[in-house]
């Protein structure tokens, strides 16, 4: 989805013959919360005279990139930046197109100046939270998995190889910060947030990107390839369990921990630098944790790799601590290695509605919950939500109570015969119907909304016996309330008065005919109510 710029600045810039060989700043206001910029200029010629402008920017505390005359123009954004501009955050205040008068003829020229400004706006995207290179057992390089995870229609994909940084060091391109907001990191000029390379310190919002092995941050100065975006991580391996540390280039110094004490440790250790912390596969019968569940993590890898008992150990004990008042976000990977007919990039897929297509703004989205799981990117995905809350957000009780409110439940893709929906509270499952026939969506008519094209869904749900004791009432959804917003058309809807309940999530279970047996195919995170 292409965002519409917030605002389209033209800006003009007159320069006289004398002001050859000068610095000149041509000064704007950076509004808030701004994805990325994009600049172009042009020099009017006059009289026939030859000049010769160079181009730059600077933010309030330092000159972000210089293309000389080399380039017309530039972008930068969070994650990617036309070569010789440096990737990151923009943060309000004034900054400046920079122009370097180097030759001015007698009669002076005139710079025209075009500014595009694109917001953040929330939107879904679809990756890969645990994937193996040859940086630690994987088969492919690092190159190569980008490759795969972009030929597979990912967004974004986590490296995360056992015990090593080195694939964060090496990474074609990254915005070298992307941990927890306000929390320092490294100030050894590897990338990571907090500080950079020279010493030199910028606030959270103001992390610079860049390649650590000095590469390109997408030489067409867009979003560099298909813009996958690449969050830096770690597996940290142990004996005993593995855990996966995310946003931080080098969350911990030494990975070598063996007994219960040193592994919370090097847990805290990340956080503080801070990442992100997740269980992978706990309940793997050949690689669990064992360490204990009170260790300080933030997250729990439900899905790893294909659906299998393992998975349903983790999803049965997940509930458990939902259930216990606990929340808990539940992210899925596929830990692939190698080629495999059952693992690949995004099987499972994490889906996430994240404010900025950015490291930073994936891992703040999963931070709050604002995740879904799917089999695969091309497979069924849910939603959950009401009003204006959504998975993992808290409706304060004096919302829900005694107004009624509703509880949407969104499928995005095919509905096969035999699926199963099924809602489940603290209480355990409340609900589950099946679905009885197949429907493909239909795009036979197309709506046209901004730059953005919608299929609407063609047709309706059968209302079952199970459905109508339950009071939830399916129909089938066209097209969404505004353009960019959480419902991604054509989509199935589902909706039930909420209930005193502490949370309420949604799973759809498939038949799959390589094993013949139900199978999880999505899940949502929970919506809690306290």
């Amino acid at each position: 989805m292409r965002l519409q710029p917030v605002k389209d600045l033209k800006l003009t810039r007159v320069i006289e013959p004398a002001e050859e060989k000068a610095y000149i700043e041509v000064p704007f206001v950076m509004p808030e919360g701004i994805e990325r910029i994009k600049v172009e200029y042009w020099i009017a010629e006059q009289g026939g005279e030859q000049h010769v402008v160079d181009l730059g920017i600077r933010d309030m505390k330092r000159v972000r990139g210089w293309s000389g005359g080399a380039r017309p123009g530039f972008e930068i954004g969070p994650e990617t930046a036309t070569p010789g501009y440096l990737a990151g955050g923009l943060a309000a205040g004034e900054w400046a197109v920079l122009l370097g008068a180097y030759r001015i003829g007698p009669s002076g020229c005139r710079v025209e100046l075009a500014v595009e400004l694109t917001p953040e706006t929330g939107r879904w995207l679809k990756g890969e939270l645990h994937a193996h290179t040859d940086h630690s057992d994987g088969a492919y390089s690092l190159s190569a998995a980008v490759e795969l995870a972009e030929l597979g229609g990912l967004d974004f994909l986590a490296l995360t190889d056992h015990n090593t940084v080195s694939q964060n060091l090496t990474r074609p391109r990254g915005d070298g910060g992307c941990g927890r907001k306000g929390e320092g990191g490294r100030g050894d000029g590897i990338g990571s947030r907090g500080d950079d390379a020279d010493g030199s310190e910028h606030d959270g919002d103001e992390d610079i990107g860049r390649g650590a092995d000095g590469g390109e941050d997408g030489a067409d100065g867009g979003d560099g390839r298909n813009g996958l975006v690449l969050i830096p991580a770690m597996e940290l391996t142990t004996n005993y369990g593995h855990c996966n540390f995310y946003g931080v280039d080098e969350p911990v110094t030494d990975f070598r921990a063996e007994s219960p004490e040193q592994v919370r440790l090097l847990m805290q250790q990340a956080k503080e630098r801070g990442a992100y912390v997740s269980l992978n596969h706990p309940h793997c019968r050949s690689c669990g944790w064992l360490w204990g569940f009170d260790a300080a993590y933030d997250w729990v890898e439900l899905w790893n790799g294909p659906w299998r008992e393992d998975n349903q150990a983790t999803l049965d004990w997940w509930q458990e601590q939902l259930a216990s008042g606990r929340r808990l976000t539940a992210i899925g990977g596929s830990d692939f290695h190698r080629d495999h007919p059952f693992i690949r990039h995004g099987m499972p897929c994490t889906w996430v509605y994240a404010e900025s297509r950015s490291a930073r703004g994936i891992l703040e989205a999963i931070g709050q919950g604002h995740a879904s799981l799917s089999y695969a990117p091309d497979a069924p995905r849910l939603e959950l939500d009401a009003g204006a809350y959504m998975m993992g957000d808290t409706i304060p009780r004096e919302t829900v109570f005694p107004q009624q409110m509703n509880v949407q439940i969104k499928v995005h893709g095919c509905l096969n015969e035999g699926d199963k929906l099924r809602l489940l509270t603290d209480r355990g499952l409340e609900a589950e119907w099946p679905v009885e026939a197949t429907y493909p969506l239909a795009t036979h008519e197309l709506v046209a909304h901004g730059l953005v094209t919608y299929p609407l869904a063609a047709h309706e749900l059968a209302t079952t016996d199970p459905l109508a004791e339950s009071g939830i009432s399916p129909k089938t959804v066209g097209f969404p309330e505004e353009a960019g917003l959480r419902s991604d058309p054509p989509c199935y809807l589902w909706q039930t008065e909420l209930k005193e309940r502490l949370f309420y999530r949604v799973e759809l279970w498939r038949r799959f005919a390589e094993t013949d047996t139900l199978l999880l195919a999505a899940a949502t995170n929970p919506l809690y109510i306290r």
